[in-house]
């Protein structure tokens, strides 16, 4: 099962961690946002751990192309607009 639709909004991060030291317990704050426990649970332990409400970035794969070779082909493209692929490689 995907994990799409559970992830909090910033603004429900901030009630999260706001209410959640105000001594509120984490079933009741999944209640007051209508979001599962586990959710709200999850959320609090990496904000536990790291201190930060944001999500870390993932690195991923480097783009094949650079914004520069992009617009290059680009132009190679609109000049010659009858060329086939093989031409133009």
């Amino acid at each position: 099962m995907g994990r799409k639709g559970k992830e909090l909004s910033l603004e429900e991060k901030r009630v999260v961690i706001n209410t959640f030291e105000s001594g509120t317990s984490i079933t009741e704050i999944g209640r007051l946002l209508k979001r599962p426990h586990s959710t709200v649970s999850t959320f609090i332990r990496r904000y536990l751990l790291r201190g930060e409400l944001e999500n870390r970035r993932r690195s991923g794969r480097p783009k094949k192309i650079t914004p520069r070779d992009y617009r290059k082909l680009e132009r190679l493209v609109k000049a010659n607009r009858r060329d086939t692929l093989s031409d133009i490689t």
